[in-house]
């Protein structure tokens, strides 16, 4: 049996090098300096990381990010090739992760390296890896995330509130919304623990302990802004932007036909100038923190103004901002597959729910969905932060239905295909 999970590790290994090579080779990862978009601020505000006051003391940006640049910058002599490489290491590492979530949940090392390997064909999991955003960093912690919290239990419940505690505020510091990430994982211990007097211990140590770890940075940039800031200072643009603030692009989304249909595009806050101001290099000596402040409460107020004013039109836009970042603006071919693929998942997790196997997942997998969409209907609906929260867990719903319904006849024959092939690499029939 220790041969045979060696057999299997060690295929696992190969498996991921050589998906690691491939994304080398065809990002065509390399050491080019973004000229635009958030990549810029980032490497800005991380070259003058030791000025920790004055480069964040605005709160646009968390320092989690920045932070991984700066420190791998160390290491590397400030090259971003080495970035890069590091980020490419962590996605593709989603195969080894997600190969031991399926083994937890199905018991089979033949399906997870299955898994695995479907894991690693789906392409969106991967094209942030070339790009300076904090994107691939956040796919890995959460990956992290269902891997710790999936076998919870009322023995290990103390560890794992530790560790919940400690990859969530890992991730809020590297995005400030993804500290919503909170309600689903509470909610799916709930649901697995199932004692009351355990529950209760859970929830006051993790989010205790979260609060511990973020309050640092909410008492510095409260105090340095003179007024109260959970996390960011940015919230009120992107809640502008979400209520049909334009920042002067247009994508061609079903959102953007919304606002065209019932002329949502506002002018009277000119967006575009803002975020150019913070996604430009960062000049620690005159940066003006107050200035955060006051845009951010601006914005605020003005989102409040026009959900007042035409709440009609903008619970419609809503519902088009979750739609697209589904798929559904059905721009092109890429948007086609991901409509496809988010409708087979989500019907397939309900058919799933049936059989009454996986609930505990499945009730995961839809709080997500719920996390993505009421971000998408209050601010932006953009494909990428569904990418984060929904298509891994959306694989591996499709990967435990195929395991549940592996009898059927048309399921069955994809099976035995996989089998064929793989046994005689593996050469483990008691797998």
């Amino acid at each position: 049996m220790l041969k045979n999970n060696i057999k299997i590790y060690f295929i696992l290994m190969l498996i991921t090098i050589f998906h690691i090579s491939m994304q080398i080779y065809f990002f065509h990862i390399n050491n080019e300096v973004p000229t635009d978009g958030d990549g810029v601020n980032y490497i800005s505000r991380a070259s003058n990381f030791t000025d920790f006051a004055n480069v964040f003391g605005d709160g646009f940006r968390l320092p989690g990010y920045p932070f991984v640049i700066w420190f791998l910058g160390l290491l590397s002599g400030k090259s971003l090739l080495f970035i890069r490489i590091i980020q490419v290491i962590l996605t593709s590492s989603l195969i080894i992760i997600s190969f031991f979530i399926l083994l937890k949940l199905t018991r089979s090392k033949f399906f997870s390296l299955f898994g695995g390997i479907i894991v690693g064909s789906w392409l969106p999991l991967y094209v942030f890896s070339k790009e300076i955003y904090a994107e691939s960093i956040s796919l890995f912690l959460i990956a992290l995330l269902i891997l710790i919290i999936i076998d919870i239990n009322t023995n290990n419940y103390l560890l794992k509130s530790i560790l919940i505690s400690i990859l969530i505020a890992l991730l809020t510091y590297l995005k400030p919304n993804q500290i919503m990430i909170l309600l689903p994982t509470c909610i799916y211990c709930v649901y697995k623990l199932k004692n009351w007097s355990t529950i209760k211990k859970h929830l006051q140590f993790t989010i205790g302990l979260l609060m511990i770890l973020i309050m640092p940075w909410t008492i510095f940039i409260s105090v340095t802004n003179s007024s109260f800031i959970p996390l960011s200072t940015n919230q009120g643009l992107v809640l502008y932007q979400g209520a049909g603030g334009s920042d002067g692009i247009e994508y061609y989304t079903l959102s953007d036909k919304v606002r065209k249909y019932f002329n949502l595009n506002n002018t009277d806050l000119n967006v575009y100038e803002v975020l150019s101001q913070y996604n430009e290099k960062i000049d620690p000596e005159h940066n003006d923190h107050k200035k955060a402040v006051t845009y951010n409460k601006m914005f605020q107020s003005k989102a409040i103004e026009l959900w007042k004013e035409r709440p009609l039109e903008e619970v419609i836009l809503g519902f088009a901002k979750v739609l697209h970042g589904f798929g559904f603006s059905l721009r092109g071919l890429k948007d086609i597959v991901l409509a496809l693929f988010s409708l087979t998942s989500i019907l397939t997790s309900i058919i799933l729910w049936r059989t009454r196997k996986h609930r505990d997942f499945i009730l995961l997998f839809w709080m997500l969905i719920f996390i993505f969409s009421f971000q998408a209907f209050l601010y932006q609906g953009d494909q990428r932060f569904k990418t984060i929260l929904f298509d891994l867990p959306a694989i591996l719903i499709l990967l435990l239905a195929l395991n549940v319904l592996k009898n059927n006849m048309a399921v069955s024959m994809i099976w035995k295909g996989w089998r064929k092939i793989a046994r005689p690499i593996i050469n483990n029939s008691n797998l």
